[in-house]
C-alpha cells in the first residue's frame, strides 16, 4: 500500500513541475537587495526586497498573468523591531498591523486595522510581553468592548 501511495505522490509531483527561474541582487556589500523568482513564461512570480539591515520590507507574488496577487510590507524601528506590517491585495490593503515596543524591545502595544485604514482592535502588553487589555472597535471607532487578561 505504501508503494502505491509514494507512486501516486510522485506522479502528482510531477505533473504539477513547474520550472523557476531565481535572480538574486546583492548591494556592494554582498547583502541581499532583492529576490525575484520567475514563471517559465518570464512573469515574476515572487519578488522578496530587503533593507541594507537585511530586514524584507516587501514580499509580493503574482499570478502567471503578471498581475499583483498579493503584497506585505514591512517597516522597521532603529533597533530592529517590527513596527508595521501590511497586507495588500489587487483591490487594496487587507489589513494593517502597528507594533510598538518598550526600552527592552519588548512588544507593548499591536493594533490591527480595517481595509479603510479604521482601527479593528488594540491588545496592550505589560513590559513582560504578556497582555492585559484588548479593545475591540465599532466600525464608526467607538470603543465596542474591552477584555482584561
Amino acid at each position: 500500500m505504501r508503494k502505491i501511495l509514494l507512486a501516486i505522490f510522485i506522479i502528482l509531483l510531477f505533473n504539477d513541475l513547474t520550472i523557476y527561474s531565481l535572480k538574486i541582487t546583492r548591494d556592494k556589500k554582498g547583502r541581499k537587495k532583492e529576490i525575484i523568482t520567475r514563471y517559465p513564461n518570464g512573469n515574476i512570480n515572487k519578488r522578496i526586497r530587503y533593507n541594507k539591515y537585511g530586514e524584507v520590507i516587501e514580499e509580493a507574488e503574482y499570478y502567471p498573468e503578471g498581475i499583483l496577487k498579493k503584497r506585505f510590507t514591512f517597516k522597521y524601528d532603529e533597533r530592529g523591531n517590527m513596527i508595521e506590517r501590511a497586507k495588500f491585495f489587487e483591490v487594496g490593503m487587507k489589513s494593517k498591523f502597528t507594533y510598538k515596543y518598550n526600552n527592552k524591545n519588548i512588544m507593548i502595544e499591536k493594533v490591527k486595522y480595517n481595509p479603510n485604514n479604521t482601527k479593528n482592535y488594540k491588545i496592550e502588553y505589560d513590559d513582560w510581553g504578556s497582555k492585559i487589555r484588548k479593545t475591540k472597535y465599532n466600525p464608526d471607532g467607538s470603543v465596542g468592548f474591552v477584555k482584561y487578561f
